[in-house]
């Protein structure tokens, strides 16, 4: 059964949802329109669906089942919407919709109060159905070839940049695809930066080279992250190689139905606190991954949200070293009635490269 039918067969009577995300009305109506500053929404009840979208794009939304209303750029959009008022109660995704829409909304519907469906649309997201299973494993197979192949291309003295570019070109020359993010690559003392922005670093020899890049195919990423080293790592770096691939494992192997998803953050902090890098690893141990690169569940040590099978979660523990260098060892994985699912496979092993190049 389609999605939006799912959820409208789910919706009380007199109730009605006005999903305004795009990436929520793609995952129920299968639309990828991206409406810019102008007012694109989804007004659902449970005896209609009504799509509000951009005049200009009304001719990519011509798939769509249900009702089509066009809004142009000089449309009277309160005028518009008084026109289409749902009866009964209103739910708006808070989390996204801005103010200025909601009091217009709330205006030309005449509703004094409306309630929040950000939580359901994202409930309804977490269990991945076949056909996104099989999207994400087509999106893990390339990002799964182009790891090596990165590490094929590097050469004393590139810089981050230099890399980056070669992988986009390769995702959209040899593969037909978009990064699923902005790729990131960090050398030397730059991969001890969690969060940090290829720049002008050269390689040189014993630097680590971090690697947190994705593919996206239709619409859905995959996300992984590797650390070599170019030539021989220090005897801290494989150190800190070993305990973060140790803490890697620790958390995958909790992985599975029934799990609390903060018991997986724990797994990983519990070991390297062990080896004294409690204060190196500075964020949750990884998140949801859909539609969207960061989703839920957020795989954080508080979270108490129940792992189910459908799901896609990442884990991806690392240890930081301001100066020195960092490691981050990061795959996708799949809930499954059994346990879990390794959906990235490229070698997680120690790699020193050869620099005779």
């Amino acid at each position: 059964m389609p999605r939006l039918q799912r959820l409208q067969q789910a919706l009380d009577p007199g109730q009605a949802l006005l999903v305004t995300s795009p990436i929520n009305i793609r995952y129920l109506a299968g639309l990828m329109i991206h409406p810019a500053e102008r007012f694109y929404a989804l007004l659902v009840t449970p005896e209609q669906a009504v799509l509000f979208v951009p005049e200009l794009e009304q001719t990519a939304a011509r798939t769509f089942h249900g009702q089509i209303v066009p809004v142009s750029d000089a449309e009277d959009l309160a005028a518009l919407l008084a026109a289409h008022k749902p009866a009964g109660s209103l739910a708006v995704e808070k989390r996204h919709l801005t103010v200025e829409r909601l009091e217009l909304v709330q205006a030309a519907w005449k509703l004094p109060s409306v309630s929040d469906c950000s939580a359901r649309l994202e409930g309804l997201r977490l269990i991945k159905d076949d056909d996104e299973l099989s999207v994400i494993r087509r999106a893990c197979r390339v990002i799964d070839e182009v790891v090596p192949w990165a590490h094929e291309q590097l050469s004393e003295g590139m810089t981050e940049r230099d890399l980056v570019s070669l992988i986009d070109q390769r995702l959209a020359q040899h593969y037909s695809v978009r990064p699923a993010f902005s790729s990131a690559v960090q050398f030397g003392k730059n991969s001890a930066l969690p969060h940090g922005s290829p720049g002008s670093y050269k390689l040189a020899a014993g630097d680590a080279v971090l690697l947190d890049i994705g593919a996206q195919v239709e619409g859905y990423p995959s996300d992984i992250t590797r650390t070599a080293f170019w030539g021989p790592a220090s005897a801290q770096m494989k150190r800190v190689y070993g305990v973060v691939l140790e803490a890697h494992l620790a958390a995958s192997a909790k992985l599975g139905p029934g799990v609390v998803v903060g018991e997986v953050d724990k797994a990983a902090r519990e070991v390297i606190d062990r080896a004294g890098f409690g204060d190196k690893f500075s964020h949750r141990v990884g998140h949801g991954l859909g539609l969207e690169v960061h989703e839920a569940p957020s795989m954080h040590g508080h979270n108490t949200t129940t792992l189910q099978p459908g799901m896609v979660v990442t884990v991806e523990p690392g240890i930081y070293l301001p100066g020195e260098g960092g490691v981050r060892i990061e795959d996708d994985y799949l809930i499954t009635d059994q346990g879990a699912e390794r959906m990235t496979t490229a070698d997680r092993h120690l790699i020193e490269l050869s620099t005779a190049r």
